[in-house]
């Protein structure tokens, strides 16, 4: 039986601010205490300071805040996100090819699955239309196809879609439609000329993505 090395994992997604931050503070306590581990890369220490103490200050504005704050938010945790994933995970697994323990005191996960999966990316609508299906007024949502290697057609993903008649009041939303890998969803039984606002989420084995940005619609 030949054996499986390990990797260094994010153990996130972008769409997890609070994680995404945290894993942060665990990598650079580990840059800071670890230097033999590390080898000192003060080019990755510099620039993850800055822009953890970024994503920290937009995440904490986020907290009582309104639509701009959390798209400054959303914007600096990507940009950490990013400087996570595309440079020290690369650097570091890169370095210890493996080695368990070393990986383990990286501050980021680890598994033993080649190309580990995270829960799925937040699904975005393209638009929404009128359907025709006889005598009911019905929505076509369409969703942005997604191009992330993640996002697999042999992995089942059941896409959620939740309705409102009041964009921003979170507890008036329901559940309308649940269906499995599809990109244009159906949703029957409206009223003509009432305004409502759709949003969708999609899940797997693995956990449920963030809700996408609400989208007005009006049947006609």
């Amino acid at each position: 039986m030949s054996h499986r090395k390990c990797r260094a994992i994010m153990g996130c997604t972008v769409q997890q601010p609070e994680k995404v931050i945290s894993r942060g503070r665990m990598v650079l306590a580990d840059l800071y205490s670890r230097p033999d581990l590390y080898a000192n890369p003060t080019v990755f220490k510099a620039d993850l300071e800055a822009q953890l103490e970024k994503a920290s200050s937009a995440q904490a504005a986020t907290r009582g805040g309104g639509v701009s704050e959390t798209a400054t938010r959303d914007s600096e945790v990507e940009k950490l996100f990013e400087l996570l994933k595309k440079r020290l995970l690369t650097w570091v697994n890169g370095l210890y090819e493996g080695e368990r323990e070393k990986l383990m005191a990286s501050g980021f996960g680890v598994s033993k699955d080649p190309s580990p999966k995270e829960i799925p990316s937040q699904p975005n609508i393209k638009y929404i239309t009128d359907a025709n299906t006889g005598n009911t007024f019905c929505a076509k949502i369409v969703l942005v196809k997604k191009t992330n290697p993640l996002d697999e057609k042999k992995e089942v993903y059941t896409y959620i879609v939740q309705m409102s008649k009041e964009r921003d009041n979170e507890s008036s939303y329901v559940t309308v439609l649940m269906t499995q890998n599809q990109y244009k969803l159906i949703v029957p039984n409206l009223e003509r000329g009432v305004e409502v606002f759709f949003r969708v989420a999609r899940r797997n084995a693995r956990g449920q993505s963030y809700w996408s940005e609400p989208v007005s619609f009006i049947p006609r």
